[in-house]
């Protein structure tokens, strides 16, 4: 028997059309603002030559963005496809809940990220990658305001966009069943047709991708995922490999994470705990380039696929070997993201100078802080991020409750009140990108700086939900 609805599901409000104009201006001042002060050329860092030059490591979507536009291009383009995703967000939770001052809120809200503006200029994927966010959430305030196949074939659509433009956004893939589950008796259709819209757009979009960065790379098509992995197998304790390999490639990388990183733990497990998670994420980039010889050598060595596929087979050897370890490191790693500036704490950067001072030489220090013998490695604090970190992990907590009860009423097929779908469907978002992250590449700030519109969005829902529950009372 069908399930009723919350009551505030039953009818959608209108769209008050002075509060549209509003979140259009802000959205329409955002793009001006950023063309205006667009710097003069585009800013690029280490991975920008291999998006540029279509290097087989990468998914196709963001090279192929470069190659139609150009990098002067991409730095006009990219602030106003990010304007375009908020102001459908904006127009979106308007048409939802009638409150323009929300609506506003979570505009100003998505825009409040550190260092975004530098990501629309730049030849990385932060901007696209935040952009499909952006998308993903207006899709599903659109759907949980109209359960219908339409809607639940633009979040596939969003979703497989946006993995192939980085490949984060398959964390964007378990929530559309999730969705579906919760709305199960709003959709009214026939399971296949449920199915195919869930599922078919995804297939379409990165499956062609895929074909075609087959068609164009052959076999030298390779990813990150190999040197990731051996990165974080380097970083755990582990029982040697029972024998040595007949490849002398993968038997060399064995020996490597037996017995040339040992140094390297017995390091990190000296250090108080804060002070180990900063210095973890130090030397696991480091492990993913310069303090492997073969990777260090030359930028080319990134797009080998025989020397991925050898650091991924050793890499999941040694993890297989300590599964339990590993999953620790995605704790730490996980928790390191919802700390919020971590190097930056008043009182974590000056202990961290004062551990590496007195414990120089460290292992592999040359590559992992760029200094000699005797060059000094100092730590500066920050005092706004004693205010901060608190915050964030807050709102880890409190996002993640909400995450967890998005499963729960999945699991229940039970449709929530619509601003807590909203803010629990967009804690499931935020989780489980950076979840994703934790498993696959280090927990550094940065990609908490890319998810951060999606947690604000959620608390500024959850805020609402309250809010309207209190009035209701």
């Amino acid at each position: 028997m069908p399930l009723t609805p919350p009551p505030d599901l039953m009818k959608a409000p209108a769209r008050p059309a002075a509060g549209t104009l509003v979140i259009l201006a802000l959205c329409a001042s955002y793009a001006v603002y950023c063309l205006a002060t667009m710097p003069p050329g585009p800013v690029t860092a280490p991975d920008s030559s291999g998006y540029l030059a279509f290097a087989p490591i990468h998914v196709l979507g963001y090279p192929l963005f470069l190659k139609l536009l150009g990098a002067r291009g991409a730095m006009i383009a990219q602030p106003i496809i990010f304007s375009v995703a908020l102001a459908s967000l904006g127009v979106e939770t308007l048409r939802l809940t009638s409150s323009w001052l929300l609506a506003a809120a979570v505009v100003v809200a998505s825009t409040a990220v550190p260092e975004l503006k530098t990501y629309h200029y730049s030849v990385l994927t932060e901007s696209l990658f935040i952009s499909g966010l952006l998308a993903f959430l207006a899709a599903l305030v659109r759907f949980v305001r109209k359960p219908s196949l339409a809607s639940l074939a633009r979040l596939s659509i969003i979703a497989a966009l946006t993995a192939i433009v980085r490949q984060t956004g398959m964390a964007m893939v378990p929530v559309v069943p999730i969705v579906v589950l919760m709305y199960w008796h709003e959709l009214r259709a026939a399971r296949l047709k449920v199915l195919a819209a869930a599922v078919m757009p995804f297939v379409v979009i990165y499956g062609g991708e895929r074909a075609a960065a087959r068609v164009l790379h052959g076999d030298r098509i390779t990813s990150l995922m190999g040197r990731h992995l051996f990165a974080k197998a380097a970083l755990i304790d582990a029982p040697t490999a029972p024998s040595a390999s007949a490849d002398p490639q993968r038997a060399h990388f064995d020996q490597y994470l037996d017995v040339t990183y040992a140094g390297i733990r017995t390091f990190l497990d000296a250090a108080p705990r804060n002070i180990r998670g900063v210095l973890t994420l130090y030397y696991e980039t480091c492990l993913q380039g310069p303090c492997v010889p073969e990777l260090g050598t030359t930028s080319a060595a990134f797009t080998e696929r025989g020397l991925n596929d050898d650091l991924g087979r050793a890499g999941r050897g040694r993890i297989a070997r300590a599964p339990v370890n590993f999953v620790w490191l995605t704790v730490e790693e996980y928790r390191s993201l919802w700390t919020g500036f971590r190097l930056r704490h008043p009182e974590t950067a000056p202990a961290l100078t004062a551990f590496v001072a007195a414990h120089r030489p460290l292992p592999f220090e040359r590559e992992v802080f760029k200094v000699g013998p005797g060059d000094a490695v100092e730590f500066r604090g920050t005092a706004a991020v004693r205010f901060i970190q608190p915050v964030v992990f807050t709102l880890g907590w409190i996002t993640g409750a909400l995450a967890l009860l998005a499963l729960a009423a999945a699991a229940a097929r039970r449709p929530l009140p619509r601003r807590l779908a909203v803010a629990c469907l967009a804690s499931l978002t935020a989780h489980g990108a950076l979840l994703f992250t934790a498993l696959f590449a280090a927990g550094i700030g940065r990609f908490m700086l890319g998810v951060w519109p999606v947690v604000a969005v959620s608390a500024l829902f959850g805020v609402a939900f309250v809010a309207a529950s209190v009035r209701d009372v």
